[in-house]
């Protein structure tokens, strides 16, 4: 009977791994440049180098439904800066980010492994009233990195969900 406890306890924990949702959140990470890549939970790496850092900051509240963000992840265009994570086909990822110029929108590409665009999602112009929520598909398992396009953007949060 203790076998039998002990494998289904297994297989749950494995199946709860599998199926998990994971996400970032700027709150709740310590403020500090990155420039090196650090591993977060949930899989997550904020990932900068000595050239491009990623830097997790405090910021002006950006309140999107019943969240309310008051750091946010800052970086410019690279395909080495960004937010790196793993994920399956068929998973979403949604993104809360705003453009870091108060008149141009700016994109958000996530990048594969080959550095790549596997994908791209839009970000509005700097108006913390007005953040965008974007959701990504995921074509293929694989790692990712969310960077910029062109110039600075500011991410608040990235989920992924089944």
């Amino acid at each position: 009977m203790k076998k039998i406890i002990a494998l289904l306890s297994t297989a749950l924990l494995f199946g709860a791994a599998v199926f998990a949702e994971g996400y970032i959140c700027a709150n709740d990470v310590e403020k500090q440049v990155f420039t090196t890549e650090v591993a977060q939970e949930d899989g997550f790496s904020l990932r900068g180098t000595d050239e491009k850092v990623l830097e997790c900051q405090a910021c002006d509240p950006v309140t999107v439904g019943e969240d309310t963000f008051t750091q946010r992840f800052k970086y410019g265009s690279s395909k080495l800066t960004g937010i790196k994570f793993s994920a399956k086909a068929g998973e979403k990822v949604t993104v809360w980010g705003l453009s870091s110029g108060k008149t141009e929108a700016r994109v958000a590409v996530f990048y594969n492994e080959a550095k790549k665009s596997a994908g791209e999602v839009p970000v509005n112009a700097y108006d913390p009233t007005k953040c965008s929520v974007e959701t990504w598909t995921v074509p293929a398992d694989g790692t990712y990195l969310l960077a910029a396009k062109k110039n600075t953007i500011y991410v608040y949060q990235v989920k992924i969900e089944k």
